[in-house]
């Protein structure tokens, strides 16, 4: 590529970069202040239990939203359409694959797991 273009192109993205850190900045001031100070002892307890201790994950017994019940079906665009469909059920039959094949693909060097014969659930 010739060099003016990598100029003109890098001209064109600085300036919209420029641009919209200066919309972010106002759209920041149009918000009201906030007191950040008020409650000192409460805010600590919550970053404390969010990001260190992560309480969260402990709502969940096995740790992640297929075990949880949750299903993402509705929110599916094939469903909007009438397919059946469901993200758990493929999420869920791709991690029992994946347990009932271990032993064969860590033992099988990758180049041949094309030709392994796979287990089916």
């Amino acid at each position: 590529m010739k060099p003016w273009i990598v100029a003109i192109i890098l001209t064109i993205a600085v300036a919209y970069f420029i641009y919209r850190v200066t919309y972010l900045i106002k759209l920041l001031k149009l918000g009201k202040p906030e007191n950040r100070y008020d409650r000192v002892g409460e805010r600590l307890w919550i970053t404390i239990k969010q990001s260190i201790l992560q309480f969260s994950q402990f709502r969940v017994p096995k740790g992640d939203y297929t075990y949880a019940g949750m299903d993402a079906s509705d929110q599916c665009p094939a469903n909007s359409t009438g397919k059946v469909l469901s993200p758990r059920e493929i999420i869920l039959s791709l991690k029992e694959n994946l347990f009932a094949n271990a032993e064969k693909l860590l033992s099988t060097p990758k180049d041949q797991w094309r030709e392994m014969e796979r287990v089916e659930l």
